[in-house]
């Protein structure tokens, strides 16, 4: 089974709407992520795995919690999410079948295409097959509220 890793915070850093969020709230950032990923899931109609990988800051330690399909790992206080994202492809099975998602390149993207894992930057969650025409998550606009513009301009042209 296909399997998505994603370096949360080095997502988050990389995509501008998550980095203004992060500016204000380290939680409402990682929220914002997962929702994203969501919402990518879906318009991808993506069934592997999905794992999202946090540093384990802010006293979280050893957390894991289920979002949907999506789990969120939090590395722990002495651990790095490089760290655990490495150990992740390392102890795969079928790493041909893993995406690796960071904008590092020099040290864990590089290590774990050398492993056999495909490596993409964060940028490619933006470029889901319905967002190729436009784009609104620069703009702040939440899932539901592109669900309820998509559905009034349907209706306003008539499109089903």
């Amino acid at each position: 089974m296909r399997q998505l890793i994603i370096d949360g915070h080095n997502t988050i850093h990389r995509i501008p709407f998550l980095k203004r969020k992060l500016d204000k709230d380290h939680e409402v950032a990682r929220e914002a992520l997962i929702s994203l990923v969501q919402n990518w899931k879906f318009k991808e109609n993506y069934t592997g795995k999905i794992t999202i990988v946090f540093d384990g800051q802010d006293g979280l330690i050893q957390q894991y919690s289920n979002t949907g399909t999506i789990r969120v790992v939090y590395s722990g206080a002495k651990e790095k999410a490089d760290n655990r994202i490495l150990s992740m492809v390392r102890s795969s099975r079928e790493k041909s079948l893993l995406t690796v998602v960071t904008c590092d390149e020099k040290d864990i993207g590089h290590i774990c295409r050398n492993l056999g894992a495909e490596v993409r930057n964060p940028d490619f969650l933006l470029k889901s097959k319905a967002e190729k025409r436009y784009s609104l998550d620069d703009k702040n606009i939440g899932y539901k509220e592109k669900q309820d513009i998509d559905n009034y301009c349907k209706k306003a042209f008539h499109i089903d």
